[in-house]
């Protein structure tokens, strides 16, 4: 599959040549021996500056400022775990990260419950909660290597579905009911009629 991808983005770039740039910059930084693009450099010094700064952090965007006083040019860490903790400390990604795993759970939660047909809602929203799901994993996993949380192209769409999903969940989540509860209310129900009569 690999031979066939590399194949393709060869012949792509015959047709659109800016896809050759991408192979050339590839070539290039495997030929130097740092298939990571300098990331894993950046990676450490974000380590290093959260291990100085653990509680707080070096202030939001600390590290573009940083890079460009260090290495001479603006560039994010590429690993948006890395940058919140490098610049936010623990108080402000554990924020975030609350944020992120909370939205996730209930996707993933919704997720088996339009599955096992859980929900009253229309095949249109149970494509939409499965599709926020999408987002939001392919968001978190382009966190590891990328910028999303800083690129407005990945940033909306995963806002627009965490919005889907608290929607759905305000809106269509029933908690399970026990049958211990079930029993509780009919007995409570069954008394009420009887004061009523």
């Amino acid at each position: 599959i690999g031979i066939l991808v590399v194949v393709g983005l060869f012949v792509a770039a015959k047709f659109v040549p800016s896809l050759m740039n991408v192979i050339t910059r590839f070539e290039r930084e495997t030929a130097a021996g740092d298939v990571t693009v300098g990331r894993m450099a950046r990676f450490l010094e974000a380590w290093n500056l959260f291990k100085e700064n653990p509680m707080w952090g070096i202030g939001w965007n600390g590290s573009l400022y940083y890079f460009e006083q260090v290495e001479e040019i603006i560039i994010n860490v590429h690993n948006i775990y890395l940058q919140l903790l490098c610049e936010t400390g623990i108080v402000g990604s554990l924020c975030y990260f609350t944020f992120f795993g909370y939205n996730l759970f209930w996707a993933i939660k919704l997720v088996i419950a339009c599955g096992g047909n859980q929900l009253s809602i229309t095949d249109t929203t149970k494509k939409a909660i499965c599709v926020a799901l999408c987002i939001e994993v392919f968001f978190l996993v382009y966190g590891l290597t990328g910028n999303p949380l800083y690129d407005y192209q990945s940033l909306f769409p995963y806002l627009g579905a965490c919005a889907i999903v608290g929607y759905c969940k305000r809106n269509y989540w029933v908690p399970p009911v026990k049958e211990d509860c079930q029993k509780i209310m009919y007995v409570k129900r069954k008394q009420c009629n009887e004061r009523k009569l």
